[in-house]
């Protein structure tokens, strides 16, 4: 697996930004042996044999410099987990076919699953951190009163992906697994939809 690679990604596609409510989120945790980042909507949990333990307990800032305060805790997320009958590699080719983010009109771009929305950037970051990786990771799922979580898991990673809990607009777009997986990029760039 190959650390650069591994932190490259975790501060470009998980890590919060600077106008983020809470510092700590915009750096990368070190503690108990792993890596961890989140923008509060994914999460991302990685072992490394080969662990900085003069990093330990330390969130360290995309320039190397320290951030102060204490990382959240999400360990509550990985409790009370289902089995999914989702297919992992469907929802991988789901996720490849559709546009990660928002299409060039400005809707965003979402995956029904369990009746909750996920959005294909999240889901595709997570799925680039396991290509990285090296490992294909199992799936399971949690279910809280107003959200659900998608827990993916490996031997040296997990992610975890929050569905939207806002109010969707006309301009969300949202597609089931199988509509993702017949969804034509090709036409679709021609309709300005991609």
């Amino acid at each position: 697996m190959n650390e650069k690679k591994v932190t490259d990604l975790l501060y470009k596609k998980f890590v919060g930004n600077d106008k983020d409510w809470k510092p700590e989120i915009t750096g990368i945790h070190y503690a108990d042996g792993f890596m961890r980042a989140t923008n509060g909507f994914i999460l991302a949990k990685v072992h490394f044999e080969e662990y900085d333990f003069d990093l330990e307990e330390r969130i360290i800032a995309k320039n190397g410099s320290y951030i102060a305060g204490n990382y959240p805790i999400f360990e509550k997320l990985y409790s009370d987990l289902e089995e999914t009958d989702t297919l992992i590699s469907d929802l991988f080719k789901a996720c490849k076919r559709l546009p990660a983010g928002t299409n060039k009109t400005g809707e965003s771009v979402g995956i029904l699953l369990h009746g909750f929305r996920f959005h294909t950037y999240q889901l595709s970051a997570i799925f680039e951190l396991f290509e990285i990786v090296g490992e294909v990771p199992g799936i399971m799922t949690r279910q809280s009163a107003k959200h659900r979580t998608l827990v993916f898991t490996s031997t040296n990673c997990t992610a975890i992906c929050i569905s939207d809990f806002r109010d969707l607009t006309p301009k969300d777009l949202t597609f089931t697994i199988n509509e993702a997986l017949e969804f034509n990029p090709a036409q679709n760039k021609k309709n300005g939809l991609y």
